[in-house]
Order: C-alpha cells, then structure tokens, then sequence
C-alpha cells in the first residue's frame, strides 16, 4: 500500500483533500477566487459547480477548461513531490503553471471562447503578480513594482 500522506504537508490524503482542503490547494483556490472577484474559496468540485454558476454564468467551456487547468497543475506539481521528491517552495507554482496551461489551450479555442480563456489566464497571472513578488535583475527578489490592477473575467448575459 502507498503512502497515505499528502505530499505537500503531512495530513492524510484523499482526492477531495488534495485538490479542496490541503493548504496548498485552499491557497490555489483563494487565488483564483481573487481573481474572478469572488468573496469565498471552493471546498468540493460540487460547490464548484453552484461557485461557478455565480461567478461564469453561460460559459461552460470557461469553466470546464479552467477546472482541468487547476486540476492538472496541482497533479502534475503533486506526482513531481511524490516521484521526483521536487518539493514546491511556494503554491505559486501551481497557479503559473495552470495559467501556462490556460493559455496553451487557448490555441485549441475558437471565437469568443479564445478569447475568454485568454482573459482568465491573464486573471490567474494578475491576481498571482498582486500577492507575491517577483525576481529582480539585481537577484533581491523584491518586486520592483506593485500591480494592482485586478484584470475580471467578463461573466455570461
């Protein structure tokens, strides 16, 4: 039998925990919750569903490739802690890379929905950019400036 503990921190470990309650999923949550401007953080796929509605009323293929995008960054960054032991320094990883995830399959999109995928990843990027500092040429790491335009995803008539 496999190990029973979270790979990020030692709690035990279930699908609803690593991808709602572990701490780095709640952050990763919190963040994308900033970015639709929503004022509460997902804890199940099914509060997703009704979260969602509130926040992407009509967009179907928004959210559903938003979800797989969440979903598969914190996967991925999951099976390199379990199998590479690659520890994550920050849940930022996470949220870069399923923004990187977004927009690569923007190239899959066509019309309105290219667009709007476009946009969230840019939400993911900016509500990222606004909590934590980015490296500098000088190698401080402090950010140069702070970005605090929060970019919203456009919700369905």
């Amino acid at each position: 039998m496999g190990d029973t503990q979270c790979a990020f921190y030692r709690e035990d470990k279930s699908i609803p925990h690593l991808f709602f309650m572990c701490r780095v999923a709640k952050y990763v949550w919190s963040l994308v919750a900033f970015a639709l401007g929503a004022d509460n953080r997902l804890t199940s796929f099914e509060q997703y569903w009704l979260w969602i509605q509130r926040h992407l009323k009509n967009k179907k293929h928004v959210y559903l490739v938003g979800l797989a995008a969440i979903c598969w960054a914190t996967w991925k960054t999951r099976n390199k802690a379990c199998f590479e032991k690659r520890m994550i320094s920050s849940p930022m990883e996470i949220i870069c890379l399923a923004s990187s995830f977004l927009s690569y399959w923007t190239g899959l999109q066509k019309g309105s929905a290219r667009k709007e995928l476009e946009i969230g990843a840019e939400a993911l990027k900016m509500a990222a950019i606004n909590f934590h500092s980015q490296d500098t040429e000088d190698g401080t790491g402090l950010c140069a400036a702070t970005v605090t335009t929060r970019v919203t995803v456009p919700v369905g008539r």
